[in-house]
């Protein structure tokens, strides 16, 4: 993959070795996170990449090990801190102490754990490293960048009884600012503080960083495909989604973030056992880019192939809950030639139940008598 990134330099208008400062929050407070550092330190960094990286490891004495951390390439180190002031607060430590001089950079991005990445299609662009996906969005308009884009409503102290705020806003698991943007939330005071609840942070912090890039005169802008062209400054597009977080389960528009369209997506042990889709497929890539490379045979690799009921059953008690009353047996007979002439309708709709809309058999319903409702 690196030999991806040789004309680099070229992109690096100043000359320096990084112009852009990558603050990653880990901690292992999730059965998930370990796993989304170690992808991202193997598939999202190395040296002369364009990046310093500086990885907030969040100790908690009663789980913490530092055996499990990664190595790191030259341009990356560790700095530790105590686990409290949720991801906001700690960014906000890292300056207040004077952990980095951010002033070097052109470009800063902001992360945590909760994420797997950067996924990348096979026909991304050379010379372009994950973080300019990103990085190259922001302009003299454009001050905040993220993966994803809510605009899901908070409260203050996460009582409704309290102010809300629905403002757009750039979810804070991936999101990149420059020097201006910067600046503007540190001016603000309350956007990197530290809060003692969850509430607060996502009201004053996560809500609150976009709605003073807004008041600045600035917006945001996001990877999503449902969003490009969006006009944030415009209230009117401040219920995006239906109010709807996108990364929760089909509810980005019915569909879920895919990892190749937003280049980060959420992974937790929750989503795991759930059975969410965008984590399976993001877990699924990471699969496979490490199994090609070491496991022999590995392409030959099927999961669906080995329980496949498990993956056909929804759809299955969906088409028999919908009923066999407007099936259009004729069609389908004509269509499937290779089955046996003998099959009786009931057969047939056993079959296409289980295996034909599976396999892409051409199938349509009829409300008769009326062939112009004949759904194909």
């Amino acid at each position: 993959m690196r030999g991806l990134y040789e004309k680099l330099d070229d992109l690096l208008p100043d000359g320096r070795l990084s112009d852009t400062l990558v603050i990653f929050v880990y901690s292992d407070s999730d059965t998930e996170y370990e796993q989304n550092l170690q992808f991202f330190v193997r598939h999202g960094m190395w040296e002369g990449d364009g990046c310093d990286y500086i990885i907030v490891v969040q100790q908690d004495t009663a789980l913490f090990s530092s055996s499990t951390l990664p190595s790191l390439p030259r341009n990356a180190r560790y700095i530790f801190h105590e686990n409290k002031c949720y991801d906001w607060g700690t960014f906000g430590w890292v300056f207040a102490e004077s952990k980095v001089d951010s002033s070097l950079y052109k470009s800063i991005i902001f992360m945590n754990s909760s994420v797997r990445g950067p996924f990348m299609p096979p026909y991304f662009p050379i010379g372009l490293h994950w973080s300019k996906l990103l990085t190259l969005r922001l302009s003299s308009t454009v001050k905040l960048v993220g993966s994803t884009i809510s605009c899901e409503p908070a409260w203050e102290g996460g009582n409704t009884a309290n102010e809300k705020r629905q403002n757009a806003h750039v979810q804070s698991y991936v999101m990149a600012t420059d020097q201006v943007g910067l600046k503007a939330l540190q001016d603000d005071g309350r956007v990197f503080a530290c809060y003692d609840n969850m509430a607060d942070t996502i009201f004053h912090a996560e809500v609150g960083a976009s709605r003073i890039i807004f008041e600045q005169g600035y917006t945001v802008d996001s990877l999503m495909l449902k969003y490009q062209h969006v006009n944030w400054t415009d209230t009117s597009n401040w219920n995006c989604n239906a109010g709807l977080n996108p990364y929760a389960e089909y509810a980005y528009d019915g569909l879920v973030l895919n990892p190749l369209e937003v280049l980060f997506v959420k992974v937790k042990g929750f989503q795991m056992q759930g059975g969410w889709l965008s984590a399976q497929m993001a877990t699924t890539y990471d699969r496979w880019l490490s199994s090609n490379q070491v496991a022999e045979g590995a392409a030959n690799e099927n999961v669906y192939d080995k329980a496949r009921m498990s993956f056909r059953l929804g759809k299955a008690i969906t088409m028999l809950l919908r009923g066999n009353s407007c099936f259009d047996y004729a069609l389908y007979r004509a269509r499937s030639r290779d089955l046996p002439g003998t099959m009786t309708d009931e057969q047939m709709w056993d079959h296409f139940v289980h295996d034909g809309q599976f396999e892409g058999r051409p199938f349509r319903c009829c409300m008769h008598p009326f062939p112009s409702n004949c759904v194909a």
